[in-house]
C-alpha cells in the first residue's frame, strides 16, 4: 500500500494546491485544496479513485481551470513507475461533475473527478 499511497499523494499534490486523503483535512486548512479517496487495487486489476477539488469563489472559473490542468496531465492515461511496477491513471467516461455544496454555502465550489487506477507489475 505504501507505493499507491505515496504515488496518489504526490500526484494529487502536484497541482499547486494542497491535497488530502478524504476525512483528513486539517481544521486550519483553507481552500483551495483537493481531497481524494485512498484505495489500491490488486495487482493487474483496477479500482475507481475519485477526488474533489474545493474552491471558495462566487464562480466555477477557478475550479474549472484546475480540472482542465488535471485533465491535461492525465490525458489518455498517465503512467507513473515505481520499484517493481507502475500505476496508470485514466479518466473515467464522466470525468468531472460540478456539484453543489451540501451545507448550502453558495461560495464553496466543488468539482468531483472520477478516475480509474491500475497497478501493474513492471
Amino acid at each position: 500500500m505504501t507505493n499507491a499511497a505515496t504515488i496518489l499523494q504526490e500526484f494529487w499534490s502536484s497541482f499547486g494546491i494542497p491535497a488530502y486523503v478524504e476525512q483528513t483535512v486539517p481544521d486550519e486548512a483553507q481552500m483551495p485544496y483537493i481531497t481524494y479517496r485512498l484505495a489500491e487495487p490488486d495487482w493487474d486489476s483496477e479500482t475507481t479513485i475519485y477526488a474533489r477539488i474545493w474552491y471558495r469563489s462566487t464562480s466555477f472559473v477557478s475550479v474549472a481551470d484546475k480540472v482542465d490542468e488535471i485533465s491535461h496531465k492525465i490525458d489518455s492515461g498517465l503512467t507513473i513507475p515505481f520499484d517493481g511496477g507502475m500505476m496508470v491513471i485514466f479518466k473515467d467516461p464522466i470525468f468531472v461533475q460540478y456539484i453543489p455544496n451540501e451545507n448550502g454555502d453558495s461560495n464553496i465550489k466543488c468539482a468531483y473527478l472520477s478516475t480509474t487506477v491500475m497497478i501493474m507489475g513492471g
